[in-house]
């Protein structure tokens, strides 16, 4: 008798952690605020870990600019590796 036994699967458990903390108190025109405070996939990513071990590497998938140039707020929304959503609050 010859058989194969084949498994399959994948790590569907989104990473862990925190966001980075809020930035407060930032210096600019909401128009430019994104230019001038760009995302960071490395700072973003930091305060998370993933269950298997891996390195979490996170893409942005959208960037929002809310408010005024009085009082503005960034926020990113971003997907890990697996496609854990990780919104992120950067708020200015």
């Amino acid at each position: 008798m010859n058989q194969n036994i084949t498994h399959t699967g994948s790590d569907l458990t989104a990473p862990t952690g925190s966001p980075p903390p809020t930035s407060l108190g930032n210096n600019a025109c909401k128009a430019t605020a994104v230019a001038t405070y760009p995302f960071s996939a490395a700072v973003a990513g930091a305060g998370y870990t993933d269950n298997c071990g891996s390195p979490v590497i996170v893409t942005l998938t959208n960037t929002q600019v809310i408010g005024t140039d009085c009082n503005w707020a960034i926020i990113y929304t971003l997907v890990s590796r697996m496609n854990g959503t990780i919104r992120s609050a950067d708020s200015r």
